[in-house]
């Protein structure tokens, strides 16, 4: 039902060209779905800079050992932040169910699903700024713009990737590592470099990793002050 006129896609399209040549940068949430679609209209995504919140949220927990889990989702990001109302409620689930149905929409389920899709551009903004505040709070430096976008790079590599070749899977491959699995991973730790296996403790029948041990690790052979960082 959202128009698909060929002639409005080409003024859609020189529209997002005339703002990446200006040097715009695009603000996604993993941004996959936005590079996929891009692509499926035929955009050729090199001009095309993002930042990407959740690979820059991801960086911002990566040290965080202490947390039960990651808030990684918009939902979550914006709740935790107090960035605008949209997600409470279960609105985003709500909307989600709303686009999948097999029904035909009413008019109101249009311009509901319509305001859905702007609910994330309004917060973009807002949480890319969250971002930045809180990068400087924890690396205590001022945001470098350059390096998220090419932490996001990774992101459009990925898609180009998978929708030029798509992803090959060999299942029966899959089944033997799932079937040998914990015998293979138990293998290579305990044939490892001895700072490797201090790294995991056992754990049942397996091993479990420690982040604050490879900190110790590092910290032994100074690697600290020597290895370069993207942040």
């Amino acid at each position: 039902w959202l128009e698909n006129n060929p002639r409005n896609i080409e003024i859609f399209k020189k529209y997002m060209y005339d703002l990446a040549n200006q040097g715009y940068i695009f603000i996604a949430h993993f941004a996959t779905a936005e590079v996929w679609s891009m692509l499926s209209l035929e955009f050729n995504i090199d001009p095309f800079h993002f930042l990407d919140t959740f690979v820059e949220f991801k960086l911002l927990q990566n040290d965080d050992n202490k947390a039960k889990r990651k808030l990684l989702s918009l939902a979550d990001i914006c709740l935790k932040y107090n960035i605008f109302d949209y997600y409470k409620n279960d609105y985003k689930d709500k909307m989600r169910d709303l686009c999948l149905t097999d029904k035909e929409y009413t008019t109101q389920d249009k311009e509901n699903i319509l305001e859905y899709c702007l609910t994330d551009v309004k917060s973009g903004f807002e949480v890319a700024r969250q971002a930045m505040r809180e990068y400087k709070r924890i690396f205590g430096s001022i945001y470098n713009l350059e390096n998220a976008i090419k932490r996001a790079e990774v992101v459009k590599g990925f898609c180009l990737a998978s929708y030029n070749m798509g992803l090959p899977l060999d299942t029966e491959f899959v089944d033997k590592v799932r079937a040998n699995y914990q015998r293979v991973f138990n293998n290579f730790i305990e044939t490892s470099h001895e700072d490797v296996q201090y790294c995991y403790e056992k754990s049942g029948n397996g091993y479990i990793f420690k982040g604050a041990k490879l900190e110790e690790v590092i910290a032994k052979h100074g690697l600290g002050k020597t290895w370069g960082k993207t942040a």
